[in-house]
């Protein structure tokens, strides 16, 4: 009867793959490539040398995506060899992560609803719109799961090749753009903390402190690359023509620094990088200007944010809204197919997005501090899910305020769906965890209350089981 139930247990985690996989390939063939002015920056990266020291740590893109692009395009130059690799890449992430999220309880029930629950977020339109756009989201979205499917798995078993396949989704996810690095940390974080509470072996806790400096490495290095060349320069005129020119006292700030400032500057106030067809780049009245946030513009930006504390936390708040719901349906490219219907908008209002973001933050510092008081009571794994959890309710916050601040106003809901994601995922995650730990409560009073009805009667033959919490 056991193993009979084993096999339709098995045979429902098969279906469920094949079903998934079918309906994202389904989604897949029906939307056109796309591509989008950034593309070109991505596609020329991925067509120079491979062997150059530029193409890792150069100006320009980072390396993950090209560097796909570039092994996706050796069968032919067609772009649909691009966004099939980012399919196919997309695909391998979501059902890894789905496997580890069941795996504790791979052969209950409850394992394979675990298992199609996380599938099932793999359908929400965020997530797929991106299979076929020749843009960085796709890949840098599965580098993300990889990186949390990763960390599941270690919780259950600490092994060197465990800890090289968290290491190179590490790499991968923190050298994909600019920002991404920084969410790492947090992780980075729970994996101390793990090994601080948790393991007691000199060799797993060693291998976490590792990899937990490694994600300040990447920091480091991420921030490095990111500063050399002219990238930084177009979202910085942003900031200036959307936020310090419309804004007198503010404008008076870099006026005092140094910044040399005239009527054709002033005549881009409330404009982009590009207004005016681009006079921030090539008005001759500007060059001083110019000049000048090459030198100092930077400094003295981060100096505005830090010497207005209040103003720097409160003002993003005017984009809260695209913290919870991103606006995002404009990149989706023609033939697109919803696959699940929209969830509704009615909690994406500024005062309950604003409540969702608070409530995130402060939900995963207490859950910080549950674990912390819980830690000789969890088992290591249920210890580093919770870590995990914990880190990014609390921590994609800031993600998505520096983005705000860093980005000037454009395409907001794009640039900070990474830290977006993190939130939604560390919801399904906790949810989860609570009906896994639910399940097995309900299953000793059950079990309980059989032996309590039995107490009587002659005793039961014992039953034997194989695999803890994985058995029947």
């Amino acid at each position: 009867m056991q193993r009979s139930g084993s096999r339709k247990v098995a045979t429902a985690y098969v279906l469920v793959a094949l079903g998934w996989v079918g309906v994202r390939v389904w989604a897949f063939a029906h939307a056109h490539e796309i591509e989008f002015p950034d593309s070109a920056t991505y596609l020329e990266k991925a067509a120079s040398p491979l062997w150059t020291r530029d193409f890792f740590f150069g100006a320009g893109r980072f390396f993950v995506v090209p560097l796909i692009y570039k092994w996706a395009a050796l069968p032919g130059s067609s772009r649909q060899w691009l966004t099939a690799t980012q399919l196919g890449i997309s695909l391998g992430a979501w059902l890894l992560l789905a496997w580890a999220v069941a795996a504790p309880i791979a052969r209950r029930w409850l394992g394979v609803l675990s298992f199609a629950a996380v599938l099932t977020f793999g359908l929400t339109a965020d997530v797929v719109q991106w299979d076929t756009i020749v843009l960085s989201e796709s890949i840098t979205t599965s580098a993300f799961v990889l990186v949390i499917a990763a960390c599941l798995a270690l919780a259950h078993r600490v092994s060197a090749g465990r800890v090289i396949a968290l290491g190179a989704a590490f790499v991968a996810f923190g050298m994909s753009r600019e920002a991404s690095s920084l969410l790492l940390l947090p992780i980075g974080v729970s994996l101390t903390c793990w090994a601080v509470w948790f393991l007691r072996e000199t060799r797993p806790r060693l291998w976490s402190f590792a990899l937990a400096c490694l994600t300040i490495v990447l920091v480091v290095v991420s921030f490095s690359v990111s500063g050399r060349g002219v990238r930084w320069f177009f979202p910085l005129l942003n900031v200036v023509g959307q936020r310090i020119l419309p804004a007198p006292d503010r404008l008076a700030f870099y006026e005092a620094r140094g910044m040399p400032v005239n009527e054709t500057l002033r005549g881009m106030a409330g404009e982009f990088a590009s207004g005016r067809n681009s006079t921030f780049y090539r008005s001759f009245d500007l060059v001083e200007f110019r000049a000048w946030i090459g030198a100092h513009g930077r400094q003295t930006y981060a100096l505005d944010l830090l010497a207005h504390p209040g103003r720097t936390l409160v003002e993003p708040l005017q984009d809260v809204t695209e913290f919870v719901c991103p606006e995002i349906r404009q990149y989706r490219p023609a033939g697109f197919i919803a696959v699940l219907p929209p969830v509704g908008t009615s909690f994406c209002a500024p005062r309950r997005a604003t409540t969702i973001v608070a409530a995130t933050c402060l939900a995963g510092i207490a859950l910080f501090g549950m674990v912390f008081a819980w830690r000789r009571r969890l088992s290591p794994a249920d210890g580093l899910w919770l870590l995990l959890v914990a880190a990014m309710l609390a921590s994609w916050q800031p993600f998505v305020w520096m983005t705000w601040h860093v980005i000037g106003g454009m395409e907001v809901g794009r640039h900070v769906f990474s830290g977006v994601l993190q939130c939604r995922l560390a919801g399904l995650l906790l949810m989860l965890f609570a009906a896994r730990q639910l399940s097995s409560r309900l299953m000793l009073l059950v079990m309980e209350r059989a032996n309590r009805i039995d107490g009587g009667r002659a005793p039961r033959r014992p039953i034997t089981r194989r695999g803890g919490d994985d058995d029947e």
